[in-house]
Parts: C-alpha cells; structure tokens; sequence
C-alpha cells in the first residue's frame, strides 16, 4: 500500500513538472496574433521555471543570444517611448492586469492571464516584437512584486489607502536600485546592454545571495528573469518617482 502510495505521488510529481515544462514551451512558442506575427514572452514564460534557460531541454529562446537580444528589444522600445511613454504603457499594462486577470487581495495575478494582457496591449502595435519585449518586463515586475517587497510592507501600503500601485513601483524601485548599484560595481563606466544585464543576472541566478532578517540595503537570490526586468525598468524610467 505505502508503496503503490509512493509511486503515485512520484508520478503526480513527474506529471506536474511535465506540464510546467509544456508550459513553459508554449509560451516560448508565442501565439500568432491576427497579422500572423508570433510575440514570444520569454520572462514571462521563464516564471514557470526557477531557471529556465539554465536548463538542459530549454527551449532555443533562452539561448543567449535569444536572451540579449530579447532585452536589448525591450531596451530600445522604452528608450524610443521615453521615461514618461515609457510610465504610460507601465500603466496601459498594469490596467489592463486589473481588468483582466482581477488579483485578490494581495496575491500575484497569474501567469498565463499576464500573457493574455501582454498580447491584447500588443494586438494593435506596429512592432509588435518590440512591444511584446517591453510588456514582458512589465508583466514581469508585477508578477516579482511579493518576491520583492516584504508582506508587512504590502500590508502597510493596502493600509494606508492611496495609490497602491504608484507606492508599490516606489518600493520596487528601491530595490532596483541597489541591484542596479551591484550592476555598475561590476564594471564601472560601462554601458547598461542587454548583454551585460543577462551576463549579470545569470551569473546572480547561479549564486546564493542570503541576507540579514529585517536588512534593507540587500536584494537576495533571484530568478533570471525577475533581475534583468527589474534592471530594465530601473534604467528606463529613471528619476525619483517611478
């Protein structure tokens, strides 16, 4: 009995990971919009995966190349919007979240349904690969925000009953900000590109970042894929207020 108990959890256990990595594949696969385009959101897809594109039946979209490429797009879109273009489709996205995909109370909205917000606010765009990079370092943050922002803060926020969003991004960019500052110590002067944003964030995935209980100077281990959109939207909106 114990035995056969065993065996079906091992293979409940397998099925669960075998359909993450289906998952994880169909979203790397992206969908044909109307125009026959494919948008493929690769953080949003890495989500579903500690570390996707560390994997060894990854799909070919978390090569490096792929990756560079991937933020470099999402780069040159912000940069092409500007800080305040670049604020508005933070919050053409973020709407589009709460009408959509309805998150309750204080949890994460879910994954597939951020995919779905990301390629309706992409339906219409002329670059619609330049834009599915931009709205997946979006989806991305506001999937990351309970990873980085500690459940008393959030509680303090709900709580003080104003612009939760707008003091949200505000925490988030504070803690952008330190990962930034470790971005720049590791090579002073040197430009933000999409290559050294995912040089960075996948040597960071590889390691163990603990730090102090109750620290704030200190942004502990992360997935891939919530470091390069952190450090994207930190380097495209910049200024005090987010």
């Amino acid at each position: 009995m114990r035995g056969d108990r065993e065996e079906r959890g091992g293979e409940r256990s397998e099925h669960r990971g075998s359909a993450r990595g289906e998952a994880v594949r169909a979203l790397a696969r992206g969908a044909p919009n109307r125009s026959g385009v494919k948008r493929v959101l690769v953080l949003t897809a890495a989500v579903l995966a500690s570390s996707a594109f560390a994997q060894t039946d990854a799909p070919a979209i978390y090569a490096r190349a792929e990756r560079v490429a991937h933020l470099d797009r999402a780069l040159a879109t912000f940069a092409a919007l500007g800080p305040d273009g670049a604020r508005a489709f933070e919050n053409e996205v973020y709407q589009a979240m709460r009408t959509r995909c309805r998150p309750s109370g204080m949890e994460p909205p879910a994954v597939a349904c951020l995919a779905t917000v990301a390629e309706a606010v992409c339906a219409t765009r002329p670059d619609a690969a330049g834009c599915a990079a931009a709205a997946d370092i979006v989806v991305t943050n506001l999937h990351a925000e309970n990873a980085f922002v500690p459940e008393s803060t959030r509680m303090r926020l709900v709580a003080a009953g104003a612009d939760y969003h707008g003091a949200m991004l505000r925490e988030m960019r504070a803690r952008h900000a330190l990962l930034a500052s470790e971005l720049t110590l590791t090579a002073p002067g040197a430009a933000a590109s999409g290559a050294r944003i995912d040089a960075f964030c996948a040597g960071r995935d590889r390691e163990v970042v603990a730090c102090e209980p109750g620290a704030k100077l200190c942004v502990p281990s992360l997935p891939w894929q919530r470091c390069v959109a952190g450090l994207v939207w930190y380097i495209v909106a910049p200024g005090g207020e987010p």
